[in-house]
């Protein structure tokens, strides 16, 4: 039996669909697709300062739920099954999962803390929660790498210096429960909920999942907003900038010469994440692992991805080294990706194909590992639309078609030309920790 992925609306709601027969798994997660970015519009509106409120709000969701006490609550997460959320600036995710036996109690739960409005928490349980947060804020404070890569993205962009997802422990001390509760409003109101469906297929029918996730669904009637000067989609998207051409500096005391860099060079994720692939880490005794780790020494780690900032794909390249290398790091980038490029040919093609035929097989002997597909479906739908009735049929034989639909030979060389002209020509946002000469 196949793996299957679809997405539909049902009443009004979105909908994904992932099928794992055999498996006996039931994941159920909501995903708004808001997320921090919000806290620029507060700002604007009201004058406040709330920068770090959209992820106190998301752990103020296991407090005091509709359903369970925060004791009942936390029991049955841990001992039922896995769950998590996390805060980023265009989204805020919940999920549980557990197996086929547990349907009803595991959309039950995550429909309790991703939909919570936080009018039931008491006073001290919102100061405990704040604590954590709190002390959360610090721990992350206290590491230089961790908040270089927070602070990349607003310092890029010219945003507010907490504008970073997880704020600053002093202004966290400040918030208050109607602020959250305020904001909390606004996201179930505003922000597009997407619900994830991980189900084994052999145990329960596409349509009884459906009736079953919908009916507890019907018990959740999402707010009217009551804070519109606050919030319309026009100011959250007014709000959102890219990254701006050219370098910043983003001070720290860390001993090592940090760098991270976007470049504004994917038009197709498809094809620019397979020649990402290979720059990075395929390209024989080329490749920017190679160059600049196995024969130079400089780096642990060399990244080199795609990423979403303000709901466009860009390739982000990140890299530590020791403080007075970080001229020859960028020589070495350079070098590695002109050398790369030249030797992309029909055999080096060949063989990056084959290699990511083969990881991919290796990626998915966990079969958890294709909830990936519920990111495509969110942050790139069109991969899903153009090829829908493929996925709906069989995930595996779909992204074979879309390898070779995108992963052709001229279009992969295209995509590295295009790479290798922005790079020779510096056209990227870079911020380093090191200031310029």
């Amino acid at each position: 039996m196949n793996k299957t992925f679809k997405r539909m609306t049902i009443n009004g709601r979105d909908i994904q669909l992932l099928t794992l027969p055999g498996t006996n798994l039931y994941k159920f997660e909501i995903i708004n697709m808001y997320g921090a970015n919000i806290e620029r519009e507060i700002e604007k509106s009201l004058g406040l300062n709330v920068y770090g409120l959209s992820h106190f709000v998301e752990h103020l969701g296991f407090r005091a739920t509709r359903d369970y006490s925060t004791e009942t609550l936390m029991d049955l997460l841990k001992t039922e099954g896995d769950y998590n959320a996390s805060t980023d600036h265009d989204r805020i995710n919940y999920w549980f999962k557990s197996t086929m036996a547990h349907v009803d109690i595991t959309t039950q739960l995550v429909c309790n803390y991703a939909l919570n409005n936080l009018r039931n928490i008491p006073a001290d349980e919102f100061e405990i929660e704040k604590k954590v947060v709190y002390n959360e804020a610090k721990r992350y404070a206290d590491d230089d790498q961790v908040m270089f890569s927070f602070n990349t993205v607003n310092t890029l962009c010219g945003y507010h210096e907490e504008d970073n997802v997880i704020g600053i422990p002093q202004t966290v001390e400040t918030f208050t429960l109607e602020d959250a509760i305020m904001l909390k409003d606004v996201f179930l109101a505003n922000g597009h909920q997407i619900y994830n469906i991980t189900y084994d297929p052999t145990l329960m029918s596409e349509e009884e999942i459906l009736t079953r996730v919908t009916d507890q669904l019907d018990r959740w009637a999402l707010p009217a907003q009551t804070y519109d000067h606050v919030m319309i989609d026009e100011g959250y998207n007014d709000l959102l900038r890219h990254p701006v051409l050219g370098s910043k500096y983003l001070e720290n005391e860390s001993e090592q010469a940090m760098t991270a860099l976007l470049i504004d060079n994917v038009d197709h994720i498809w094809t620019a994440g397979t020649a990402n692939q290979y720059l990075s880490r395929y390209a024989t005794g080329t490749s920017l692992d190679d160059v600049i780790r196995e024969q130079n020494g400089l780096t642990y780690g060399v990244d080199y991805y795609e990423n979403i900032v303000a709901y466009k794909p860009f390739t982000v390249f990140s890299c530590d080294v020791t403080r007075g290398t970080e001229d020859l790091l960028m020589e070495l980038l350079a070098s590695s990706i002109n050398t790369s490029v030249d030797a992309y040919d029909e055999e080096a093609h060949a063989k990056l194909l084959k290699t990511r035929g083969l990881k991919r097989v290796m990626r998915n002997v966990n079969q958890e590992r294709y909830d990936t597909m519920f990111w495509v479906g969110a942050w790139y739908p069109y991969m899903i639309e153009d090829n829908a009735n493929a996925f709906a049929d069989d995930i595996d034989a779909a992204t074979l078609e879309i390898e070779a639909q995108h992963a052709q030979y001229e279009m992969i060389k295209n995509q590295l030309e295009k790479t290798r002209k922005m790079v020779n020509d510096k056209e990227w946002s870079l911020v380093s920790n090191v200031k310029s000469a």
